[in-house]
Parts: C-alpha cells; sequence; structure tokens
C-alpha cells in the first residue's frame, strides 16, 4: 500500500538507478520499494514530502508500516483477533471488515470534547489507532510494535544572525518549491490565498497563477479583499467562494463523511468548501498549513512564560472545546484519560517555554487536525493538497533558530515575515494574523436554523452520549450570548451528525 507525494523524488530516482514511469505514483511506489532493499527501516529518513506505506517483506514475512513525519498521510491499523493486521488510508475499509467487530470508543469520546477532535492514537473506533507521525510499524508474531523515526526536537544555533536565517528560510522554501515544480504541472495547480503573510509567501514564491480564497456572510473581515491586491501584484488570477450560511450548514454532513471522523473546526470545514469549490480541471492544490506550528503563528505563544513552563500545567494545545473535568460531566464518565500520554514522547523536552508549547502543537493540533482536514478534504474533492511549510526541512529551520526570531514582542512568525517581505509589500508581510474568521457562531444564533440545530444538539441521539440536563444549560447559555459555549455545542452537532451519517452507516 503507498499513499503519497515524495518530493525529492527526482533525486532519489537517480539514488536508486530508477527508469520515471508515465505515472509519477508508480515511481514512487519503486521508489519506497528499492529504498527499502537499499535502506531497510532507516527508509522514511530519505524521504522528503507526505507518504503512508505497507510493505512486506518477503524474506522475513514481516510487515513494514510508515508514516510521513507530520502526518500529512492518514494511516490507520487494527489487530485482528487471529494475530492478522488490518490497515488502510481510511477508516471506512477497516471498519467494513468482517474481521472488525465495531464498537465506539468512549474513552476517545472524552478527547473528542476536550479537543474537538481525536486526539492522539485513539479514533473514535474501538481497536482502532492512528499510527502516528514519525512512527514506523512492524508486526512480530502477532504483535505491534511501534517506534519513532523522527521526533521534532528543538536545538537552536545560536551563532547565526537575522540575516542569515532569512537566507535560510528563503533558500529552503525556494528548494521546495522548485521540487514541487519539477514534480507537477504548474498549469493544474492552484494555491489558497488569504490576506495573510503564509499563502501570500507561498504564492510570491512559486509560479502558480490560479488562486482561490473564501469569504463569508455576516463576517467581520473580508479576506479577499487583501488576497486580490496581492494577487493583482503578482499576476495571479484570483477566484472568490463566497460562503453564505445556508451553504455552510447544508454541507455540515457531507464535511463529516468526507472526514470519517467528528473534527469541530469550523475552519476546516470552510477549507472543504473551498476544495468542493475549485476547478474539476485543477489536480492540484498548494495551501500554507505548517507554518503557524513551526515558527510560532498562534496569538496564544505570546503567553509562552505562562503556558510552556515545565513546572506548570501541561499544555495540550492552542485551541480546544472544554475542560476534561468539564467533559466527563457532560458525558457523565468517572474515569479520566491520562492526557499526560498524549504528550509523552515531547514533554520531558528541555526546552523554553515556546518551543515545549510548538511540539505539543505539532504532535496534537497539527496532525489531528489541520493536516487531517486539510489531506482529507482534498482527497475527496479529487485533488491533492501539497504543503510546502510542512517540509521537514522547513522544521529543521524551526528547530535550529532561536524563539527570538519566531516571536519578537508581539509578532509571530517574525524571520518568516521578514523573508516574505523580500517579495511582498510590508503591509502583507506584517499583517497580523486573522486567519478564515467563520461567523458559525452567529449563523447558529440565526432564528431561522436555531430550531433545526436544537433538535440535533439536545435530540435522542445526543441524549445517548451527553447529560441532557448539562447540555441544556450550554446551549441556553450559547443562545444568550456565550462566547465558549458555542464551542460545546459545535462539537456536539458535528459529533452527532458524524454518528448518524457515518457510524450508524457502517
Amino acid at each position: 500500500m503507498y499513499e503519497g507525494y515524495i518530493r525529492n523524488r527526482k533525486q532519489l530516482l537517480r539514488d536508486l538507478s530508477i527508469t520515471e514511469a508515465d505515472e509519477r505514483t508508480d515511481s514512487d511506489r519503486e521508489i519506497i520499494l528499492k529504498g527499502f532493499e537499499r535502506w531497510g527501516r532507516d527508509l522514511p529518513a530519505h524521504l522528503y514530502g507526505s507518504f503512508s506505506f505497507v510493505i512486506r517483506d518477503d524474506v522475513t514475512g514481516r510487515f513494514y508500516c510508515a508514516r510521513d513525519a507530520f502526518g500529512i498521510e492518514n494511516f490507520y491499523y487494527c489487530l485482528k483477533e487471529d494475530g492478522g493486521l488490518l490497515y488502510s488510508t481510511d477508516m471506512k475499509t477497516i471498519a467494513d471488515d468482517p474481521a472488525y467487530h465495531k464498537d465506539l470508543d468512549r474513552e476517545a469520546l472524552q478527547l473528542y470534547m476536550m479537543f474537538g477532535y481525536p486526539a492522539g492514537e485513539r479514533t473514535l473506533y474501538k481497536g482502532i489507532r492512528k499510527l502516528l507521525p514519525g512512527r514506523y510499524l512492524t508486526l512480530e508474531n502477532g504483535k505491534i510494535i511501534t517506534r519513532i523515526w523522527y521526533r521534532p526536537k528543538f536545538n537552536p544555533d545560536r551563532e547565526k544572525t537575522e540575516d542569515e536565517w532569512v537566507s535560510a528560510i528563503e533558500e529552503t522554501f525556494g528548494k521546495i518549491l522548485s521540487e514541487d515544480e519539477q514534480n507537477l504541472h504548474s498549469a493544474k495547480c492552484a494555491s489558497f490565498l488569504s490576506g495573510g503573510v503564509d499563502s501570500s509567501y507561498l504564492l510570491a514564491m512559486s509560479k502558480i497563477k490560479n488562486a482561490y480564497g473564501m469569504d463569508f456572510e455576516g463576517g467581520s473581515i473580508k479576506e479577499s479583499t487583501y488576497a486580490q491586491r496581492t494577487a493583482d501584484t503578482l499576476g495571479a488570477d484570483f477566484h472568490v467562494l463566497n460562503i453564505k450560511a445556508e451553504t455552510y450548514l447544508a454541507a455540515l454532513p457531507d464535511f463529516v463523511r468526507c472526514m470519517e471522523l467528528p473534527v469541530a473546526d469550523t475552519a476546516g470545514a470552510a477549507f472543504y468548501l473551498g476544495c468542493c469549490h475549485i476547478d474539476h480541471e485543477t489536480e492540484i492544490v498548494f495551501s500554507g498549513e505548517g507554518s503557524d506550528e513551526f515558527f510560532a503563528g498562534y496569538h496564544v505563544y505570546r503567553r509562552s512564560a505562562e503556558l510552556g513552563s515545565k513546572d506548570g500545567p501541561v499544555y495540550v494545545g492552542c485551541d480546544g472545546v472544554m475542560t476534561q473535568n468539564e467533559a466527563l460531566t457532560l458525558l457523565d464518565q468517572k474515569t479520566e484519560f491520562p492526557i499526560n500520554d498524549l504528550l509523552k514522547d515531547t514533554i520531558n523536552e528541555s526546552c523554553d517555554g515556546l518551543s515545549r508549547m510548538l511540539l505539543a502543537d505539532i504532535e496534537l493540533w497539527l496532525e489531528g487536525d489541520i493536516l487531517f482536514c486539510a489531506n482529507r478534504s482534498a482527497k475527496m474533492c479529487g485533488k491533492r493538497v501539497v504543503l510546502p511549510y510542512a517540509d521537514r526541512r522547513m522544521f529543521d529551520i524551526s528547530s535550529a533558530m532561536p524563539s527570538d526570531y519566531k516571536l519578537r514582542g508581539e509578532i509571530g512568525k517574525y524571520a518568516l515575515r521578514c523573508a516574505a517581505k523580500k517579495r511582498l509589500s510590508e503591509d502583507t508581510a506584517f499583517r497580523k494574523k486573522a486567519g478564515y474568521l467563520v461567523p458559525v457562531r452567529e449563523w447558529f444564533r440565526l432564528q431561522e436554523f436555531r430550531d433545526m440545530i436544537r433538535q440535533v444538539v439536545l435530540g435522542d441521539t445526543s441524549r445517548l452520549f451527553f447529560n441532557e440536563k448539562i447540555l441544556e444549560q450550554y446551549w441556553k447559555q450559547f443562545i444568550d450570548g456565550g462566547f465558549t459555549q458555542f464551542r460545546v455545542v459545535f462539537a456536539v452537532y458535528l459529533f452527532v451528525l458524524w454518528y448518524e451519517n457515518v457510524y450508524q452507516s457502517l
């Protein structure tokens, strides 16, 4: 089995003496096989890009499975009662297998209500696990063994100057995009473009001339205004999808079917709609995911002295739905999932507070939400998403860069912005992060949708899992203007849609 996109394939084809096939995927498969023959279990370290693959060794009869460094490609597995292995890049293949006995994992539901996505290796299907990013798996004598082939770490180099860091970003990002240009037909590529620095710099450094953006009915910020200026400056065609409340809400059942697991991320659903909107002749879509987690783009990182302290509470992500105690109460559960286990491989890293926060977000949020939504959305819309910032070589820069070059006062992604300023206006390069501010909270309160949403949130399915009286309180507080209560309402709404449209249909 193989799914992915090997970015440095041209070099590997030469190194492994492989004649390039007509289809890129065929060449990639040959790279995997020949590479395994030469490097064995060290193969993943030679691959840049995204991948999820399984090899059966004809000599030993053992399976070798691996997933890319940050989890762009999905990988699910399940041990059968007879000691065999079920595996796939999608959940349905395993859940539909007669050897799998479907059961909902209530402990994973606790994690979902805390994070808004099934964090870590658990899924909502009991017994089905994710192979975590940067891991490989072997099946030996009916026993699954997972090991780490790549672990993100921070080792700051304090000798380099600001100009040297800026040059390193520009040279590395340029090399990555140059490899993409060699592998892909630019005429069949498009790129998402907002008014922010990530997508703008990506478009400026590439040769892509077809860009897409989104606006939202009733939204407080029109990203397309800023994106249009950037597209005009760079000579790119720009297409805007104006998303209305009814369009967004009608698409949520399709979104959860696409994801196969509930993800309570309003921007994730918008990304899915954006992928659906892209011209059918476009096969490849570029996007800027990864830069925020590598180069400290989120506002919460300004609190690194407080939240990143090694002696304080464990930081488990830049976003979330509710505390563990709140989740236990809402679910009427008694047993706490050991949250520290989610970060057992990174929690004891000796690094500064900002780096510790970045490691947590890379391990959990980036894999479980950001990259997951991007990959599944594009794939289910017949596209491949390409994420240049999420290349391991970009993290290599971040890992060696002292935190002061990532977060300078109130400015996140400082060195990246300095690099972007060479290609973009200063206003664009240093524009404050806005993101896709989807006004779903306001849409959920609209009278025309309120009753429909309430019937889902407080309906028969919901009562199977949640304490009805407590959930009713969250609903009332949300309708009365509560901000944090919306996250709970939205998470429950997405879970019910998933349970009724995905889980029960298998």
